[in-house]
């Protein structure tokens, strides 16, 4: 299983990260994130079975790529698509197009 990869897309740094991962489980949720410079580490969110895993601006650096697993309560792996490890891209968002401000009117969305 160590060789998939589900790729979510890119995100603006200055903005949530909506990962679109759902969990069944209640309790605490433990992320293991891995940067591509090799360092690691882990965020701990209390989600109630159906929440979505939503990453909360300032977590994550800017124009880094983060491979991570995210642990259930029960100690098992969310996954998707026989898949347990996932890949986030943060940007600063005024790459894009041009924008010279912070472009905080653009939806998430638009950095996908």
């Amino acid at each position: 299983m160590d060789c998939c990869l589900n790729q979510l897309g890119r995100f603006a740094h200055n903005s949530p990260i909506n990962t679109g991962i759902v969990t069944d489980e209640s309790g605490t949720h433990k992320v293991y994130f891995t940067a591509p410079t090799g360092g690691t580490f882990t965020l701990l969110f209390n989600l109630e079975a159906g929440d979505e895993l939503i990453v909360p601006v300032g977590k994550l650096n800017e124009n880094m790529t983060y491979s991570f697993r995210v642990e259930k309560p029960s100690g098992d792996f969310i996954i998707v698509d026989d898949c347990n490890k996932f890949q986030v891209i943060t940007i600063i968002n005024s790459q894009i197009d041009d924008c010279t401000g912070p472009c905080d009117d653009a939806p998430t969305n638009y950095y996908s």
